[in-house]
Parts: C-alpha cells; structure tokens; sequence
C-alpha cells in the first residue's frame, strides 16, 4: 500500500478512457507528460453493466481494484497500468528465454491461450496450455486442472488478465516450484513493486499515444501493437 501511494504521489488527470474491446484503456496526464494504461475487457465475465464510479477520477477508478464488477476492475487496473507506465520510463529489458535456457528449464506451463507465446515456446520447451474461456481451449486444457498441475512445472507464463480476474495469487501459489514465474501482455504493464511472487513482467509500452489510441478505438490489436515496444523485465 505504501508503494501504491508513492506512485500516487503526484495529481494526475483522467484525459480519457473507455471499456471497450479488446482492451480497456485510460489515458492519464501529470507534470511529466500523458501515459496510457490498458487492461484486457473480460466481456465474458461481464454480468452488469452498471458501475458505481461518482466521477471521473484516477482514485475513483482505482476503487475498481477491489470491485467484483468486471467493468470497474478493468477501468481500475487500466488506470493502476497508466500510472506504472508513467514511472516505468527507464527499465532494463533481459531476454526470459535465454535466461530459461541456461537454468535447463523443460516443462513450461502457459496460463491464457495466447497463441504467439505459445508458439514461440514449444520450439524449445514442453508446453501445457490452460485457458479458462471455453471459446479460446483450442489444444489446451480447461484451467480447473491447474491446482493439480502448475507445481509440476519448471517455469510458468500467466496472462495478465490473472489480474483482472483475481486468480494471479492462486496461481504463483501453486507454481510454487517453478524457477521462472511470467506475468505477460498488456495487461502486465504494472509496477513491479506492485506484485509479488513474479520473477519477471513482459508487456508493452505505448510510444505513440495518438496511434495507439486510434487503434483500441477501432478495435484493431495490429494498429495498436504498432504503436507500442515490448519489454521484459526482472521483477
């Protein structure tokens, strides 16, 4: 919590924000220029579309940290996101797999069907995929068999919408013998003094705000991605 106020040490200003797809975002401005924040929209999980915010304001939208209302946790962790980007101008990016390499990782469990990642994975490891949404299990296993499962693996890649969702805790728990612990996509833009358990976060800076924006707006991820690097980095 103290790190938390210390990141909000500063007045930052909602400049915009919206719940869409595929990502909610929020855009923030304070003294040092505007950062941009997003967090995946779980409309599967979404069973009212109403939300209790008063106004339009970063502590009112961090209220949403702590909500059961998918749309109000969204908008909260976008705006937790935007203000980690704005303190995050300085990082130093490490290659995880290479790292994984060199430790001798084999079984590697990915939690959230993304399909790059994955790919990228079984070139050089064993990979289980676990993915919750039905729609999204192609070649993956439903996620109830995680509590059996993630202790039996060398490394795991969470999606960060393990965030969103509320499951994050759970599963560095129960990987809790795995020497290499991911929080990966957009969504993981967060400050690493925010987390815990982790060993690394790789995501996505936004470098061009007005183009990334374009893009969430159009519901393009292409146009988006093009206005963002990746990174990873040691938690």
């Amino acid at each position: 919590m103290n790190t938390c106020c210390d990141l909000l040490s500063e007045d930052f200003k909602i400049v915009d924000f919206s719940f869409a797809l595929p990502y909610t975002y929020v855009l923030i401005e304070g003294e040092k220029g505007r950062s941009l924040g997003v967090a995946m929209s779980l409309v599967e999980d979404v069973v009212d579309y109403d939300v209790s915010f008063k106004e339009v304001s970063v502590y009112e939208f961090l209220k949403g940290l702590e909500s059961f209302n998918i749309i109000e946790r969204c908008l909260g962790f976008a705006t937790i996101n935007a203000i980690s980007q704005y303190h995050m101008r300085e990082i130093e990016n490490v290659d995880v797999f290479e790292e994984m390499k060199v430790e001798g990782v084999e079984r590697v469990a990915v939690v959230g069907n993304i399909k790059p990642l994955v790919a990228k994975l079984r070139k050089d490891f064993d990979v289980v995929v676990f993915e919750r949404n039905p729609k999204l299990r192609c070649d993956a296993l439903s996620d109830c068999f995680e509590y059996e499962l993630l202790p039996k693996f060398d490394a795991v890649f969470v999606s960060g919408t393990a965030l969103v969702n509320g499951t994050l805790d759970f599963v560095v728990e129960r990987a809790r013998n795995a020497k290499f612990k991911v929080l990966i996509g957009p969504t993981a833009q967060i400050h690493p003094k925010l987390v815990k358990g982790l060993t690394h976060l790789a995501s996505m800076r936004v470098v061009d705000i007005d183009r990334a924006l374009m893009g969430l707006k159009l519901g393009s991820w292409k146009i988006f991605e093009s206005a963002c690097e990746k990174y990873t980095i040691r938690v």
